[in-house]
């Protein structure tokens, strides 16, 4: 797909994040993987974060996202609570001790990370990490505060200034229910 009229971006393709193969080394100044596509390349992780590398150019960034193992147990305690019932104490602790989902035979089956694992593996990769952030660390249970916060233009602009904030915060980086990173090819 291509984006017209818009200044900033040249272009815009959907590809498998698993095969990057039709693009040539450094073709392009950024690369998005947002939505979580990481998550779903399971033993192919690192083949493809490789691929989003090799295709950005010296110095280009690769803006990414993946889902959250703590944040998401903590978001989904009580489907995790009644998974652990049907599929038993063992599932659930190889789906903490992994994130891999293909343990709870879920209907939503992805690879889930820590934080540390996020930087590891940027590293394993070539990588240096450039900034690291959890999604929707306080925003994420209470839709009625969220209301009220957003009714008012001057509290909700504190109140995101806060979130960000917050979310790039060591101790709350594994809260939210995706962590957003930068990263560059190790120069």
């Amino acid at each position: 797909m291509r984006l017209a009229n818009s200044p900033a971006v040249e272009s815009w393709d959907l590809l498998d994040v698993c095969d990057t193969s039709s693009y040539a080394d450094g073709e392009f100044d950024a690369v998005v993987a947002f939505g979580g596509p990481l998550s779903y390349a399971f033993e192919h992780v690192e083949d493809a974060l490789t691929g989003l590398f090799r295709i950005t150019r010296s110095g280009g960034v690769v803006v990414a996202s993946v889902m959250s193992l703590l944040g998401a147990w903590r978001h989904f305690l009580a489907g995790t609570v009644a998974d652990a019932e049907t599929l038993g104490e063992d599932a659930n602790d190889a789906v903490l001790r992994t994130g891999d989902l293909r343990y709870a035979a879920n209907r939503h089956i992805c690879q889930m990370f820590r934080s540390r694992e996020i930087l590891a593996l940027v590293q394993r990769c070539g990588g240096e990490m450039l900034a690291i952030s959890a999604s929707n660390w306080a925003s994420l249970d209470d839709p009625e505060a969220l209301a009220r916060l957003e009714a008012d233009p001057d509290r909700w602009r504190r109140f995101l200034d806060h979130e960000v904030a917050a979310c790039e915060e060591p101790g709350a980086l594994d809260g939210g229910t995706h962590i957003l990173f930068a990263a560059r090819q190790s120069l």
